[in-house]
């Protein structure tokens, strides 16, 4: 949450400390120091009256010191959003409501891939066609219904065309470009140059009303059939987006920490769901859909992993045979998480909480919110750091960390089998070949070595 624009809002807290030497009333002692340099007279906060926390009734004098802790914990994350802990409900409540009008303002402001397609068939004339435009009237909408809508529904952003980017319609070209042999869909270099062409008068009524900068098709080169990368019919689409830079990601994770300011409509909650959902897909391979269906019961922490019911998982049907599939969390990943519940769960979580959920309900985000807000999130760091263009997809973050894997497992002098299969397992592949595809679509290959042998 973003500090509330009001003038007169607290700042920072001074002289803060449990006190205990009351045995019958303990109480936390601290100042507020407010923007405009005044002070608050000392305060004595016991919990009740604005944390529903009963400091005076815990008998036990570690979960009694616990309580205390927690209280300071919670006045000081306050503070720090502008909140007056003294007009706690009053101050979350503006909040709330100043989030639910930018967010509503966003949301008027969407250009549905439904009204991108009314703006097209009027200018071309396509809604009371003349005979001589039929077939085209006809033709077009259809191929960009069936075909670019279902990508842009998989990818999040059929309900805001202002969002998709030149990346985003490569993507969508290479995807059919380069289809297995004999599946439907697979379209040859010509194909793809029409579909690119069809695809651009969409976006070229966009910007004829200024409702975009650039049509996002502009650059987009269409291979040759030479160029096609042939592959089996059993590989699995790995939504294999350009990897970003060892240098994007740390910038991305170090600006969280510092080094971004936030506009207000990207709150403190939208900053760390972006975050932590970014250490999981970088560090743990876990997909976007599988991170909004996550409960707190999944989480281990004390031996650092995951349990994943194999239902939630992309290849469910392949892993039936398992109950559960265990993935384990690096590091980086296990601090950003622990960082995470307890600032979303201040007072405490049950096991059938989700792990990434709003504050006034605890059902889960939709996967369309959550590429919004990274794609929010994104334009601020672009503009704080320019040369972060490569940053275009939230979930290209795993790529980069499985080619991590794979450099690290190599200085290791790991064979190729048995980084193949720490990369299979991290990556819940379901099948050995499914890891080599994903490899070798990475261009990660083992170093050839030659030995000569006497005998």
């Amino acid at each position: 949450m973003e500090k509330l624009a009001s003038q007169k809002r607290p700042s920072k807290v001074e002289n803060l400390y449990l006190n205990m030497t009351d045995d019958k009333r303990w109480f936390v002692n601290y100042k507020v120091v407010f923007n405009d340099g005044t002070k608050s007279k000392a305060r004595k906060e016991t919990g009740l009256a604005h944390y529903n926390i009963a400091l005076q009734k815990e008998l036990n004098f570690e979960k009694r010191k616990a309580l205390g802790e927690k209280l300071m914990k919670l006045i000081l994350a306050d503070v720090a959003m502008g909140v007056d802990p003294q007009n706690r409900e009053s101050d979350l409540k503006e909040i709330f409501q100043k989030e639910h009008l930018e967010a509503q303002k966003i949301e008027d402001e969407k250009i549905s891939f439904d009204i991108a397609l009314e703006y097209l068939k009027r200018d071309k004339g396509w809604i009371n066609p003349s005979q001589q435009k039929q077939a085209t009237a006809e033709s077009v909408p259809t191929m960009l219904e069936n075909n670019f809508k279902t990508f842009l529904i998989t990818i999040g952003k059929a309900d805001d065309l202002r969002t998709v980017t030149r990346l985003d319609i490569k993507n969508f070209i290479e995807k059919h470009f380069n289809m297995p042999l004999g599946s439907v869909g697979r379209w040859s270099s010509t194909t793809c140059q029409t579909a690119k062409g069809r695809v651009g008068m969409l976006f070229n009524s966009l910007l004829e009303r200024d409702l975009i900068e650039v049509n996002p098709t502009k650059d987009v080169k269409i291979k040759h059939d030479s160029e096609k990368i042939e592959q089996d019919e059993n590989d699995e689409n790995e939504d294999l987006y350009e990897p970003w830079t060892n240098d994007e990601v740390s910038t991305w994770f170090e600006g969280f920490k510092n080094g971004v300011e936030f506009p207000v409509r990207i709150t403190k909650n939208i900053q760390k769901v972006v975050e932590v959902t970014s250490y999981l897909i970088h560090y743990c391979f876990i997909r976007k859909r599988e991170i909004l269906r996550l409960k707190m019961s999944m989480i281990d922490f004390d031996n650092e992993r995951f349990i994943l019911p194999t239902k939630i998982t992309k290849s469910a049907r392949k892993l039936k045979a398992n109950e559960s599939i265990f993935i384990d969390i690096p590091t980086p990943a296990l601090n950003a998480l622990k960082e995470y519940v307890e600032f979303i769960f201040p007072n405490g979580f049950e096991k059938d909480d989700f792990l990434i959920w709003k504050f006034q309900s605890k059902n889960p985000y939709k996967y369309v919110t959550l590429n919004t807000q990274f794609d929010n999130v994104r334009e601020v760091f672009k503009a704080k750091y320019p040369k972060m263009y490569n940053i275009t997809n939230h979930y290209a973050l795993k790529h980069t960390g499985a080619i991590k894997l794979f450099n690290v497992l190599s200085k290791m002098r790991k064979t190729p089998m048995e980084i193949q299969n720490k990369i299979k397992d991290q990556c819940r592949h379901a099948t050995f070949s499914q890891t080599e595809t994903y490899l070798r679509r990475l261009k990660l290959t083992f170093d050839e070595h030659r030995e000569k042998i006497e005998f």
